[in-house]
């Protein structure tokens, strides 16, 4: 049997959606990062073998040993963090974000003879549009902004080549880029907000006409087509179960003496006792003043036998003020066994069970 799609199952797809970008987006900095490392070591070889002609151990605690440390420490944090269950995913996103900024501002301070370094907050900011979150992307922004104004104040320590002019115009031009990409990341994350709330509106109106389409609008009970779907389902499952066919005894006398919003009355009337009796979703109006039941939930045939006089015999008791007959009912039970049976032929035994119970004398319940 179709259900619809849960709020909560669409949770628990995003969530996993956002846990792998998280995990690729730190795999992706420890592959740079190391990357970074490694070129250091290389051009600190390079240099220092044939360069300087010795070995400069400065030159590797400061361009490659410190770095080195305190992105991998930011990494390391990263990753213990993002393991554990009692963060939130708010918080995750927002501490990866603040691990790439900070492996952002090292390499940009510590690596500034590499001119595409302060691409780096660029990518920071960039990789918010994955959450289409603005306050993440302000987040990121102001990081980013942070970052760049204080790897402009380390640079000098680590490259003295560089003029201040030249860093100035940097750090100028990465800042109007950063915020032309944060104002444009704000459009996207309202276009998909937006987006996102014409999709919920959308699915709650499937919702509602998935489930006028299987409901009977009188009632309330499941209607004719979903009680031949839920039939067909049963037989597959290949688990005993029942199928009992009700009808109001004598509804067109109900109908033509007392009008149709009488015998409207009956039939809710008989739905309620129905319902009262098996869950909703076993209870079906067949048609006109026909109703159904195919027993879920492991009941026993002895069990719906009992539960359907109930119903027989509460309705049967029950006075309406502008009708002065009794009310009563019929029902015919087939109890399911053989499951190389046809959903007709299923069907054909329950509606003859009624038939029997019609023709004994009304208001009792046959069962075959």
């Amino acid at each position: 049997m179709n259900r619809p799609f849960l709020p909560e199952e669409e949770t628990v797809y995003y969530k996993g959606i956002y846990s792998r970008w998280r995990r690729r987006i730190v795999l992706t900095f420890t592959g740079g990062w190391l990357a970074v490392t490694l070129v250091e070591l290389l051009l600190g070889y390079v240099i220092t073998r044939y360069v300087q002609q010795s070995f400069d151990l400065l030159y590797i605690a400061r361009y490659v040993l410190l770095p080195f440390s305190i992105d991998g420490l930011a990494i390391l944090l990263t990753n213990m963090t993002l393991q554990r269950e009692d963060v939130s995913d708010a918080h995750k996103n927002y501490l990866v974000i603040g691990m790439m900024a900070l492996i952002g501002t090292v390499l940009t301070a510590v690596h500034s003879y590499f001119l595409i370094m302060p691409a780096c907050f660029l990518v920071v900011i960039a990789i918010t549009a994955a959450f289409a979150d603005k306050r993440l992307t302000a987040f990121s922004a102001a990081l980013s902004f942070a970052g760049l104004l204080i790897s402009f104040l380390l640079t000098p320590l680590f490259d003295q080549t560089w003029e201040t002019p030249v860093r100035l115009l940097t750090l100028a031009v990465v800042s109007v880029f950063i915020a032309i990409l944060t104002f444009i990341l704000f459009l996207i994350a309202d276009i998909h907000r937006q987006r996102e709330s014409i999709l919920g509106r959308m699915r709650k109106d499937n919702d509602v006409l998935r489930t006028l389409a299987r409901h009977d609008g009188l009632t309330g009970l499941l209607n004719h087509s979903s009680f031949h779907e839920d039939l067909s389902a049963a037989l597959k499952a290949a688990l005993p179960f029942s199928v009992v066919m009700i009808d109001i005894d004598d509804f067109k006398h109900f109908n033509d003496t007392y009008g149709h919003s009488t015998g409207d009355e009956v039939l809710r009337l008989a739905a309620f006792f129905l319902q009262d009796a098996f869950d909703a979703d076993s209870v079906y109006r067949y048609g006109g003043d026909e109703l159904a039941v195919i027993s879920h939930g492991g009941l026993s045939p002895e069990d719906v036998y009992t539960r359907i006089e109930n119903v027989r015999s509460r309705i049967s008791q029950e006075r309406l003020s502008s009708v002065r007959e009794r009310l009563s009912l019929s029902a015919g039970i087939f109890d399911v066994t053989d499951f190389s049976l046809s959903e007709d032929e299923v069907f054909h035994r329950a509606d003859r069970a009624l038939y029997t119970a019609k023709q004994s004398g009304k208001s009792r319940c046959v069962r075959v």
